[in-house]
Protein backbone atom coordinates (compact mmCIF):
# COMPACT_ATOMS: atom_id res chain seq x y z
CA UNK A 1 0.00 0.00 0.00
CA UNK A 2 1.40 3.39 -0.97
CA UNK A 3 2.20 6.02 1.61
CA UNK A 4 -0.36 8.46 0.18
CA UNK A 5 -3.07 5.83 0.32
CA UNK A 6 -2.27 5.09 3.97
CA UNK A 7 -2.39 8.79 4.77
CA UNK A 8 -5.79 9.21 3.18
CA UNK A 9 -7.12 6.09 4.92
CA UNK A 10 -5.86 7.50 8.22
CA UNK A 11 -7.75 10.69 7.47
CA UNK A 12 -10.91 8.71 6.73
CA UNK A 13 -10.52 6.87 10.04
CA UNK A 14 -10.20 10.20 11.85
CA UNK A 15 -13.31 11.45 10.03
CA UNK A 16 -15.21 8.38 11.19
CA UNK A 17 -14.02 8.91 14.75
CA UNK A 18 -15.10 12.56 14.79
CA UNK A 19 -18.47 11.81 13.17
CA UNK A 20 -19.14 9.03 15.70
CA UNK A 21 -18.23 11.33 18.59
CA UNK A 22 -20.52 14.06 17.25
CA UNK A 23 -23.37 11.56 16.83
CA UNK A 24 -22.78 10.25 20.35
CA UNK A 25 -22.90 13.78 21.78
CA UNK A 26 -25.61 15.01 19.45
CA UNK A 27 -27.34 17.00 22.16
CA UNK A 28 -24.26 19.23 22.53
CA UNK A 29 -23.70 19.60 18.77
CA UNK A 30 -27.24 19.79 17.36
CA UNK A 31 -26.31 22.66 15.00
CA UNK A 32 -23.66 20.48 13.30
CA UNK A 33 -25.98 17.69 12.19
CA UNK A 34 -25.77 18.67 8.51
CA UNK A 35 -21.96 18.98 8.62
CA UNK A 36 -21.73 15.57 10.31
CA UNK A 37 -23.89 14.04 7.58
CA UNK A 38 -21.67 15.69 4.97
CA UNK A 39 -18.55 14.24 6.64
CA UNK A 40 -20.10 10.76 6.73
CA UNK A 41 -20.99 11.08 3.02
CA UNK A 42 -17.40 12.07 2.23
CA UNK A 43 -16.18 9.06 4.20
CA UNK A 44 -18.27 6.72 2.05
CA UNK A 45 -17.21 8.53 -1.13
CA UNK A 46 -13.50 8.30 -0.30
CA UNK A 47 -13.82 4.62 0.61
CA UNK A 48 -15.53 3.93 -2.72
CA UNK A 49 -12.87 5.89 -4.58
CA UNK A 50 -10.11 3.90 -2.86
CA UNK A 51 -11.76 0.65 -3.91
CA UNK A 52 -12.09 1.92 -7.48
CA UNK A 53 -8.48 3.09 -7.51
CA UNK A 54 -7.30 -0.33 -6.34
CA UNK A 55 -9.27 -2.12 -9.03
CA UNK A 56 -7.97 0.27 -11.71
CA UNK A 57 -4.41 -0.24 -10.49
CA UNK A 58 -4.85 -4.00 -10.84
CA UNK A 59 -6.34 -3.55 -14.32
CA UNK A 60 -3.42 -1.31 -15.27
CA UNK A 61 -0.96 -3.98 -14.18
CA UNK A 62 -2.78 -6.57 -16.30
CA UNK A 63 -2.75 -4.27 -19.33
CA UNK A 64 0.95 -3.50 -18.81
CA UNK A 65 1.75 -7.20 -18.60
CA UNK A 66 -0.24 -7.89 -21.78
CA UNK A 67 1.49 -5.01 -23.57
CA UNK A 68 4.94 -6.30 -22.63
CA UNK A 69 4.03 -9.79 -23.83
CA UNK A 70 2.69 -8.44 -27.15
CA UNK A 71 5.90 -6.42 -27.63
CA UNK A 72 8.07 -9.50 -26.94
CA UNK A 73 6.04 -11.59 -29.39
CA UNK A 74 6.23 -8.82 -32.02
CA UNK A 75 10.02 -8.63 -31.61
CA UNK A 76 10.25 -12.41 -32.06
CA UNK A 77 8.23 -12.26 -35.29
CA UNK A 78 10.31 -9.32 -36.54
CA UNK A 79 13.52 -11.25 -35.82
CA UNK A 80 12.15 -14.23 -37.74
CA UNK A 81 11.26 -12.07 -40.75
CA UNK A 82 14.60 -10.25 -40.70
CA UNK A 83 16.42 -13.57 -40.57
CA UNK A 84 14.37 -14.79 -43.52
CA UNK A 85 15.30 -11.63 -45.46
CA UNK A 86 18.98 -12.11 -44.59
CA UNK A 87 18.83 -15.73 -45.78
CA UNK A 88 16.92 -14.80 -48.96
CA UNK A 89 19.02 -11.82 -50.04
CA UNK A 90 22.36 -12.62 -48.40
CA UNK A 91 24.34 -10.73 -45.79
CA UNK A 92 25.97 -8.38 -48.32
CA UNK A 93 22.83 -7.29 -50.19
CA UNK A 94 21.86 -3.64 -50.10
CA UNK A 95 18.24 -4.85 -50.09
CA UNK A 96 18.63 -5.46 -46.32
CA UNK A 97 18.42 -1.70 -45.75
CA UNK A 98 14.69 -1.91 -46.51
CA UNK A 99 14.35 -4.24 -43.52
CA UNK A 100 16.26 -1.92 -41.17
CA UNK A 101 19.50 -3.93 -41.29
CA UNK A 102 22.96 -2.95 -42.45
CA UNK A 103 24.56 -5.17 -45.08
CA UNK A 104 28.01 -6.59 -44.36
CA UNK A 105 30.52 -4.45 -46.26
CA UNK A 106 33.75 -5.90 -44.92
CA UNK A 107 36.24 -4.63 -42.40
CA UNK A 108 37.89 -1.26 -42.77
CA UNK A 109 41.56 -1.33 -43.60
CA UNK A 110 44.05 0.18 -41.17
CA UNK A 111 46.82 0.79 -43.73
CA UNK A 112 47.57 4.30 -44.99
CA UNK A 113 46.29 5.19 -48.48
CA UNK A 114 49.80 5.30 -50.14
CA UNK A 115 50.36 1.61 -49.37
CA UNK A 116 52.93 1.93 -46.61
CA UNK A 117 52.47 0.55 -43.15
CA UNK A 118 51.48 3.08 -40.50
CA UNK A 119 54.29 4.12 -38.17
CA UNK A 120 54.16 2.45 -34.76
CA UNK A 121 53.06 4.63 -31.90
CA UNK A 122 55.96 5.99 -29.84
CA UNK A 123 56.48 4.21 -26.53
CA UNK A 124 56.61 6.65 -23.62
CA UNK A 125 59.86 6.55 -21.68
CA UNK A 126 59.57 5.27 -18.14
CA UNK A 127 62.58 7.28 -16.98
CA UNK A 128 63.55 10.80 -17.99
CA UNK A 129 66.36 10.93 -20.58
CA UNK A 130 69.39 13.10 -19.70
Amino acid sequence: MAREERRSLNKVNKWKQVAAAIRKNQADFAQFGEATSNLEARTVEVSDLHARQSSLRAAKQDVSRNLEQALREGDAVMDLLRTAARVRYGTRSEKLIEFGMLPYRGRRRTAVADGTEPAPAPVPASEPVE
